[in-house]
């Protein structure tokens, strides 16, 4: 009989996507902060500048009931295309609470950012959102 080799050695590419994201308990979860001070005009000002200074576009801005959408920002990686976008919405006039999600998706392949059927929720945030995220929370707790 032929001599099997007891180990095989099979080694795998590393997933881009991965590489370029961190696991995060804030993808596709609501992040509620409390604004210390300002007037809720003044504070969703703030909030809708920090936004933009991160994402190109909105998708939806309606300030007379305070709540944003951003578009859809896409990334293709060798196997999978991520979408990610942003919802801030005042959740309470007093005390001032406003809720904060990054949806984060991901789709195998490369898919059009309107497949929505293909993409499911996925709990890693890319890093370039890191900042955004401490920041965000960091400046909206001293408003």
């Amino acid at each position: 009989m032929p001599k099997i080799e007891n180990t095989t050695y099979v080694e795998l590419e590393a997933d881009p996507s991965y590489d370029a994201s961190t696991a995060s308990n804030y993808a596709n979860n609501d992040i509620v902060l409390n604004p210390k001070a300002g007037t809720v005009k003044d504070n969703w000002i703030a909030i809708v500048r920090m936004v933009v200074s991160h994402f190109d576009a909105l998708e939806v801005n309606d300030n007379e009931v305070n709540y944003l959408r951003t578009s859809w920002v896409v990334d293709n990686f060798e196997s999978f295309t991520i979408r990610t976008r942003l919802v801030v919405r005042l959740t309470n006039e007093n005390p001032q609470q406003f809720s904060f999600k990054i949806i984060s998706e991901r789709a195998v392949g490369q898919q059009s950012v309107r497949a929505d059927e293909l993409y499911r929720p996925w709990d890693r945030i890319l890093k370039r959102y890191n900042s955004f995220i401490d920041e965000i929370q960091s400046r909206v707790s001293r408003m």
